[in-house]
């Protein structure tokens, strides 16, 4: 420790900062301990899962698959509009009020040098993507030949299971970065709600791509909903009685993969600006 003399003759006490990776390895454990010291945030989400889960099994239980009914094409684009959009604002939501919830700890143990910002975000997310990786996977794997999608080989669940894990980790980012812009609880519940509705909306489902007006249609590639139906859409039709015909009356022109990967570009570009968020915060509250 320093003793240093300010212009005001006060003694201030400063702490050298920890190394970059001794601080994110100090909260990996930190908050791991907490992960096993706190299972009620656990079983809430697979009881959120189990439930989720049950629902899709019991409402779209075995569907149908024939060609000539229209009926049987928008069962299965609304399931998997219902599942995309689910698989997004689960993690959205528990983990939105984290950063408010921690605020006060973390101020005072950065403000005593114990830690740096980018540290503690990384930290938290190292413990948490595991977490919001193995849900949606197993999630995936119980309800996927359950519904009757498209069993047409073992790489369509693959796949399948692949676009819930990318759609839950932007899910998450989404919330990170609206948590870590609001220093208050309440307004960030009260905002959440505006970056979700514009996801939803311009997914593709409820209005068609080509009918969006202009000034507005750019909204869809920010959604990652809009490249997780896609991208489920195109893996649930090819190879099935359908063909592509659904995804082309959608107007989906991306690709397969080419969603999937803009999916987590999307994730990462909203990891980086929820950083920015905690840094601007955390100066201005400090």
């Amino acid at each position: 420790h320093e003793i240093k003399n300010t212009s005001k003759t006060e003694l201030t006490l400063t702490q050298k900062e920890n190394s970059f990776w001794y601080s994110t390895k100090r909260i990996c454990q930190r908050n791991t301990l907490h992960f096993f010291r706190n299972p009620i945030s656990i079983k809430a989400r697979i009881y959120q899962y189990f439930v989720f889960g049950f629902i899709c099994c019991s409402i779209y239980f075995r569907m149908e698959s024939d060609p000539t009914k229209f009926q049987d094409r928008y069962d299965r684009c609304a399931a998997l509009f219902f599942i995309s959009i689910s698989m997004c604002m689960f993690p959205m939501f528990s983990i939105i009020l984290t950063f408010p919830a921690e605020r006060a700890v973390f101020l005072k143990e950065y403000g005593s040098n114990m830690y740096g910002v980018t540290s503690y975000f990384l930290g938290r997310q190292l413990i948490e993507i595991p977490i919001i990786i193995l849900f949606p996977l197993i999630f995936g794997l119980i309800v996927y030949y359950i519904m009757g999608l498209n069993d047409f080989n073992a790489g369509k669940l693959f796949i399948f299971c692949l676009f819930l894990i990318a759609l839950s980790l932007a899910g998450n980012a989404l919330g990170i970065m609206v948590g870590c812009s609001f220093s208050d609880v309440k307004t960030a519940t009260d905002v959440a709600p505006l970056f979700l509705m514009p996801i939803m909306i311009f997914a593709g489902f409820f209005i068609n791509a080509d009918s969006l007006p202009i000034w507005v249609r750019w909204l869809q590639w920010v959604s990652p909903c809009r490249y997780g139906l896609e991208g489920l859409m195109r893996n649930e039709y090819a190879d099935s009685p359908f063909g592509l015909t659904p995804v082309e009356e959608f107007n989906f022109r991306v690709g397969l993969w080419k969603c999937f990967y803009l999916l987590l570009i999307t994730g990462f570009v909203f990891r980086i600006l929820a950083l920015f968020a905690l840094k601007r915060l955390a100066k201005k509250l400090q």
